[in-house]
């Protein structure tokens, strides 16, 4: 599987120009020349992981964005503190917390009342 050049091209240019960046700025912020960045936005060349990770950063988005990926799911942060206790669980105990969020969740709508 190759990478889609033409959606990453697009997203880059995309980014860029809604932070405000000529292709010059980018290309000065990484100590690159104009046309490292122009055949990036042109789909010409392929980003290197590490200028990938650099754009990202810079840009404020994720690489997944720029590679035309989906975006993985947010999952709030006290959700992710819970997963060592969760991944813990057989089948059984993850079954019950399933209930039981189920059921919370009903009654925050106005459903029944556990």
């Amino acid at each position: 599987m190759r990478l889609n050049t033409k959606i990453f091209a697009e997203r880059l240019r995309q980014v860029r120009k809604s932070a405000g960046l000529t292709g010059a700025k980018l290309a000065k912020a990484f100590g690159m020349q104009k046309s490292a960045i122009a055949n990036l936005e042109s789909g010409g060349r392929s980003p290197a992981v590490d200028t990938l990770y650099k754009l990202a950063i810079t840009l404020n988005v994720s690489s997944d964005f720029l590679l035309g990926l989906p975006s993985p799911p947010h999952v709030p942060g006290w959700v992710l503190e819970l997963m060592p206790e969760l991944e813990s669980l057989d089948h059984a105990g993850r079954e019950a917390v399933k209930a039981v969020i189920k059921s919370l969740s009903q009654r925050d709508k106005g459903g029944p009342k556990a």
